[in-house]
């Protein structure tokens, strides 16, 4: 750098060292770098402490402008028990790996009309298992469910998560195919429920594809249509039952984006479907013929099989004449090789037939009803029937995965939420046989939204950025902030101690404030990921 270089840099630190009007900062340089990176100390963080103002009156809300220094003198204060300034229905998740997160939930009491603890996973191996139950926090329930608000609000309902976890394809269409152990799942839920008076559960069967088909093939479409068919038989049975105690039925979907190559498990039709009243005349088809992986119908399975035996006899009837024609010397000679030929090739088909069988039958939604089970699905919906689902999250985050991204740009979750709110396409509705499919209603949508962000070094995503990760980066680091205005996120970049540059993208009390707006304004609710994992103040957004 030179001496003057040296000088002139010295000078600049002692200004800043006499500066009265705050807090004096000593930076290190490296003399082998030219920009400075790492600050001396720590930036101070303000007080943990509570305020009766909301964001407008603390004036954090007048520019998309912000800094290292207005969020840490901001962070930590937020309003305990306050009002709830979102006007539509609210929830939020808890979990027990961030035990502050249901600290968040009780401070914020009267913010959220539902709090969804993760504590219950569903198990398929030999039987079907309701594991998580040790996890269940009964001083927590106790502690919400006690709470003496100054607004007399009512406690906030539970919905404890239902997980599938680890499911695999072949376990998925197992438990669609089996409506004893869907019946089994039901009763365990249940008791569940009436155990601990939870008011519902919230269903998560993860984001389980079928990949390699093509979603614009008929067979694919045949096999979505038998898919869905069976969805909304799984949906009606558990809605029912629940809805018969009073216990509600939540659901998670999968933001659009992940399925714009792949046809998706719980495919969001059968959701939206489950969502809809069912009236008079709206019937449902595939209750007469399931579909495969390949896309074939149980018929066209049935005819196969119906071909391999005919020719199986035939090769019998052509055996039996030539036996016939031989002479009496040589019978018992022709005979026994003529047995040894037939057994060796009826053990090769039966081989044959029986693999193609069994790969055929793990990746089909059969159509077959256990007794007492109604045959026609025309019938069973020609009455007026309640939706079978209450209400699903839109899971709109993690848009970003491979290049530096947004978290979840607004108008792609809005997007996302538009798309339960329109009518189907048509075409794909009638190819499908699924009768009427009608939008949802805006109060049973929650579009979701992060509490956290990820983190990108030299263009790769690394890892989730939590709010306690957050805080640290930028008390020690020079950090640059600026807006993107096209996904409303702020973006957070800066030079780690090893020169690499760090970009991230993390939730700010503006992004947050415009997408409540924007929600608002259509009526839907709004869905936390997860408590705990943001910023004090990020509550009163809400």
């Amino acid at each position: 750098m030179g001496l003057i270089g040296a000088i002139i840099l010295g000078e600049i630190i002692a200004l800043f060292s006499q500066n009265k009007d705050g807090p004096s900062y000593t930076f290190f340089v490296d003399a082998r770098k030219s920009r400075v990176t790492k600050l001396h100390s720590p930036l101070p963080i303000g007080p943990e402490s509570s305020t009766q103002l909301d964001l407008i009156q603390r004036g954090l809300l007048n520019s998309t402008a912000i800094s290292a220094k207005s969020i840490l003198d901001n962070c930590q204060t937020y309003i305990k028990f306050s009002p709830k300034f979102f006007r539509n229905p609210t929830l939020g998740f808890v979990t027990p790996w961030n035990k502050k997160g249901f600290e968040v939930a009780l401070r914020s009491y009267g913010k959220f009309d539902y709090l969804v603890p993760v504590w219950y996973q569903v198990k398929l191996g030999k039987s079907l298992s309701l594991n998580g139950q040790d996890s269940v926090d009964t001083k927590w329930i106790k502690a919400i469910r006690s709470h003496e608000d100054a607004f007399g609000r009512k406690p906030p309902k539970i919905l404890p998560r239902i997980h599938f976890d680890h499911w695999t394809k072949q376990d998925f269409i197992s438990f669609l195919n089996d409506t004893t152990k869907q019946e089994e799942l039901t009763a365990m839920i249940i008791r569940e429920c009436s155990k601990h008076h939870f008011e519902g559960v919230f269903f998560d069967f993860g984001s389980l594809t079928f990949e390699g088909l093509d979603p614009s093939k008929p067979e694919t479409q045949r096999l979505a249509g038998a898919m869905v068919y069976r969805l909304i038989e799984m949906w009606k049975w558990i809605g029912t039952e629940m809805h018969k105690r009073e216990l509600l039925v939540f659901v998670a979907a999968a933001p659009n984006s992940l399925f714009e190559q792949y046809i998706p498990f719980l495919h969001p039709l059968s959701i939206q479907r489950a969502l809809t009243p069912q009236i008079e005349g709206d019937e449902i088809g595939f209750d007469e013929a399931a579909t495969n992986e390949d896309g074939e119908s149980e018929e066209e399975d049935e005819e196969e099989e119906e071909e391999e035996e005919e020719e199986e006899n035939g090769n019998e009837e052509e055996e039996e004449e030539e036996d016939a024609e031989n002479d009496s010397s040589s019978k018992q000679h022709d005979d026994e090789d003529g047995k040894k030929r037939e057994g060796k090739s009826k053990k090769n088909k039966s081989n044959t037939k029986s693999k193609s069988k069994k790969q055929k039958k793990e990746m089909s939604f059969s159509s077959k009803k256990k007794k007492g089970e109604q045959k026609s699905a025309g019938k069973r919906n020609k009455v007026v029937e309640e939706a079978y689902i209450d209400g699903v999250v839109l899971m709109t985050y993690d848009y970003s995965s491979q290049a530096p991204g947004p978290n979840a740009p607004l108008d792609w979750q809005m997007g996302n939420y538009m798309s339960f709110r329109s009518v189907p396409d048509e075409a794909q509705v009638k190819q499908m046989n699924l009768g009427q499919i009608r939008p949802a209603e805006p109060t049973s949508l929650f579009v979701g939204m992060p509490f956290y962000g990820y983190e990108y070094i030299n263009g790769v995503q690394t890892r989730a950025i939590l709010g306690s990760e957050y805080i640290d980066i930028i008390r020690k680091y020079k950090t640059r902030f600026t807006w993107d205005e096209q996904s409303k996120e702020h973006v957070l970049r800066f030079v780690d101690d090893a020169g690499k540059e760090r970009v991230i993208y993390y939730p700010s009390i503006m992004s947050l404030r415009l997408r409540a707006q924007a929600v608002s304004q259509e009526n839907a609710g709004l869905a936390v990921w997860e408590l705990g994992q943001g910023l004090d103040y990020f509550t009163d957004a809400i």
